[in-house]
């Protein structure tokens, strides 16, 4: 479950989008992702492409799909979503508040206050709209919002 939790935080990837992550796609630092009718390209940063490597390697995983079951097949939604949640549970987390997705809207703020460019966010995270794109950053607006509040309470006061 790390790597998959930790490949959702460094690449804003919707759990239905991990099937398209395969050996030979992380050893190319690209993964071509093909759902809802689009396709789109996600680049791997340095540190997710050798932590997807090295998962490989343990796993003696040489191509296809990385996050598979025994069969070979990849995982479910439904396994991963079930795996997130049994995961929050032990960590005392409470489960209303845990769901795969949540990593993606982190990533999405994360990604903007690293370069503040909404449109590269937009083309990442496979959104057509830009104002799909801005509902993931509501929250980072209000804090802006609240930081703008407290200047000027600063400078009035």
């Amino acid at each position: 479950m790390k790597a998959i939790l930790l490949t959702f935080y460094g690449t804003g990837v919707r759990v239905s989008e991990l099937r398209f992550f395969t050996v030979e796609a992380v050893r190319s630092g690209a993964v071509t992702v093909d759902n809802k009718g689009k396709v789109r390209t996600v680049f791997l940063d340095p540190g997710t492409k050798t932590l997807l490597l090295d998962y490989c390697e343990k796993r003696g995983l040489e191509s296809g799909v990385i996050f598979r079951n025994r069969l070979g097949t990849a995982l479910s939604r439904s396994y991963i979503w079930r795996s997130v949640k049994k995961l929050a549970k032990r960590a005392g987390v409470l489960l209303s508040k845990v769901f795969p997705h949540n990593l993606r809207h982190l990533f999405a703020v994360e990604r903007y206050k690293a370069d503040r460019d909404l449109e590269c966010l937009r083309l990442d995270m496979g959104h057509s709209l830009i104002a799909t794109t801005q509902r993931y950053l509501k929250e980072t607006a209000q804090a802006h919002y609240q930081k703008v509040l407290q200047r000027a309470a600063a400078m009035a006061g």
